[in-house]
């Protein structure tokens, strides 16, 4: 069973890990998870650690969030997994008060298509979220802001910030599966 003070180690080295790896200029893939379980995987999606069989990475680039998220809760089923990271990126645009009338119909273009990703900073704007979870604790969230010069330009990755979150109700889960009480 993880500790509390284990679960606090294991946020902080996940972040300070992702924080190095943009710093490093390190290929990032999005969404991605990192599993801590009870059973180690055998074949299948995730890739193991050479050191800790009990550590699964999962890359899900292909899948939207829903997918994404019954994906996790079948694996975290399958490997009796306690502890979750999950790490997207998302692009979200914020027009100035005294936005021009073609970058409000830009945003409107790109919004209608689906194409946030492509317009250019300052309109786009982007982020890391990283979601937490462990059987005994609630869900945590962090947020770090990503700055770039040009939408092609690499990201430099800004403080992280703890996210209040209201759960739907104690103990919600979104990709563990659920248990009985603990």
């Amino acid at each position: 069973m993880m500790t509390r003070e284990q679960f606090d180690r294991f946020v902080q080295g996940e972040l300070e890990d992702l924080r190095a790896r943009y710093e490093g200029g390190r290929s990032l893939e999005f969404p991605e998870a990192k599993l801590l379980s009870r059973r180690p995987e055998r074949g299948g999606a995730a890739t193991g650690n050479a050191s800790n069989p009990f550590v699964q990475f999962v890359a899900m680039p292909d899948l939207d969030d829903a997918l994404s998220r019954v994906h996790l809760q079948n694996m975290a089923r399958q490997l009796d997994t306690f502890a979750i990271m999950v790490k997207l990126e998302l692009w979200y645009a914020e027009l100035p008060s005294d936005a021009s009338p073609e970058a409000i119909a830009a945003l409107r273009k790109a919004e209608a298509a689906r194409s946030l990703h492509e317009l250019e900073p300052p309109l786009r704007k982007e982020k890391v979220r990283v979601f937490f979870e462990a059987e005994r604790w609630p869900i945590e969230a962090w947020d770090g802001e990503l700055a770039r010069a040009t939408k092609d330009a690499r990201p430099s990755l800004g403080p992280w910030k703890r996210l209040d979150l209201v759960l739907p109700w104690p103990r919600f889960k979104r990709y563990l599966p659920a248990r009985a009480a603990l």
